[in-house]
């Protein structure tokens, strides 16, 4: 192949972790508009669950207010994902810290506050990639992931106006640890003719494509500017039609 990997230096930096004040962040979760400290969205169910095994799932940790599995209404069957809103910001908390990543039925939930504006890194076997040279070819796009594990299928995303490569792709694996591996592995990678290093990730589930667009739907409006009108001259009239004082 004749592309060559460079690791940047961001690869090569040690990221330290610091342990979450979860009291500021209640604290701070209550002064925003956009984040309900007890609302949570609940990601990867199994197919088989509704609005009962959602409840069931989450009603040993505090008084539930309301429950939903969101459902496809073409086809009647659940999206994977809902939100479950507790009484108090403290029951939610334990419910993420509890259910977040566990397995149901074969499915690892992502359980976090609704419209959380932190990234959602979902485990999947479809890896989202940006950053490719734009005269990368498709058959390059498999070299590259196929040393990572069995590629299903691969696209390189083409404008449609120009007809040439927009430099983003997509690689689905067979299995999930393939990809978190490709990902471990060539992210902040830089291809030789590109500007660039890659972002490569985890692409995001329909839920999180869902959960993104409902979250731009609330967005405000931006202010609508104060109309100005033109200042007039004072008026001048005839000799006639001056007021008679």
């Amino acid at each position: 192949s004749r592309f060559l990997l460079h690791r940047t230096m961001a690869s090569e930096q040690t990221v330290s972790h610091s342990p979450v004040d979860h009291s500021a962040q209640s604290s701070m979760e209550k002064r925003s508009g956009d984040v309900s400290p007890t609302n949570l969205f609940v990601a990867n169910l199994p197919d088989s669950a509704g609005d009962d095994t959602l409840k069931a799932l989450f009603n040993s940790f505090g008084t539930i207010v309301s429950c939903k599995v969101m459902i496809d209404f073409n086809t009647g069957r659940s999206r994977g994902f809902g939100f479950v809103r507790f009484e108090t910001p403290d029951q939610a908390h334990n419910a993420i810290q509890v259910l977040n990543g566990v397995a149901v039925e074969g499915k690892q939930l992502t359980v976090k506050p609704a419209n959380s504006t932190e990234p959602s890194q979902t485990p999947t076997n479809n890896i989202y990639v940006k950053g490719l040279p734009l005269q990368f070819t498709h058959q390059e796009l498999d070299a590259l992931f196929s040393r990572f594990g069995t590629i299903l299928e691969s696209r390189i995303l083409i404008d449609a106006t120009s007809g040439l490569s927009r430099g983003i792709g997509f690689a689905r694996f067979q299995h999930v640890d393939e990809g978190a591996l490709a990902i471990r592995s060539l992210n902040n990678v830089v291809l030789a003719g590109a500007s660039r290093p890659l972002l490569v990730k985890y692409a995001d589930t329909e839920a999180e494509k869902a959960q993104r667009k409902a979250k731009q739907g609330r967005r405000p409006l931006p202010p609508v500017p104060e109309p100005t009108y033109p200042t007039l001259a004072p008026a001048s009239y005839p000799a006639f039609y001056a007021p008679i004082l």
